[in-house]
């Protein structure tokens, strides 16, 4: 959608199941979708936003599909200092941090026992802060993988959502009991 038309300028179709999450690249060049089909896509959407609509506004515009999920994916999150890095969380209890140019995944982090509902970066993109149904926060070292700091832990009410402030200098925590944390 057109913020200024609310007209709907394309439509991105490429995933066989519901799709859970969506991130901006940093410079709104590219999206990163998140699907119970056990996949990521990365979309360039440089030329619908540049100018003149499209001769056809449904093409394929995925140029990666990143696949190694073992189940639905349910969050994703673009690294914020670059464009090329995305991570990723899913019903298969892990995060995973991919590089987008190849579409590899890079590292897989044994992160929770529940599944994983969300993933976000740091806006320096050194740490990930995640979140999961097994009612733990985590922080996570994104070079190396190795949990940081456990935020919360306590296994009940599951924990929908997780981020970073802008600053970088709190979480935000929203849990299935209705509180933000």
């Amino acid at each position: 959608l057109s913020p200024s038309s609310l007209a709907v300028i394309a439509n991105l179709r490429g995933h066989t199941q519901g799709v859970s999450d969506l991130s901006w690249s940093t410079d709104s060049n590219y999206l990163c979708s998140a699907s119970d089909d056990r996949t990521l896509r990365i979309w360039d959407i440089r030329s619908i936003l540049s100018g003149p609509k499209p001769a056809d506004p449904n093409a394929d515009r995925c140029i990666r599909v990143l696949k190694g999920h073992a189940n639905f994916v349910f969050s994703a999150n673009f690294n914020p200092q670059t464009s090329s890095q995305v991570a990723s969380g899913g019903f298969d209890c892990t995060v995973r941090i991919w590089d987008v140019s190849s579409g590899r995944c890079i590292r897989t982090i044994d992160a929770h026992s529940e599944p994983v509902t969300s993933v976000h970066f740091i806006r320096d993109g050194s740490i990930i802060v995640s979140g999961s149904h097994d009612g733990s926060c985590k922080i996570w070292d994104a070079g190396t993988g190795s949990c940081l700091k456990t935020v919360i832990d306590d296994k009940k009410p599951a924990v929908s959502c997780s981020m970073f402030s802008p600053n970088g200098k709190f979480i935000l925590v929203a849990t299935l009991d209705d509180s933000l944390v």
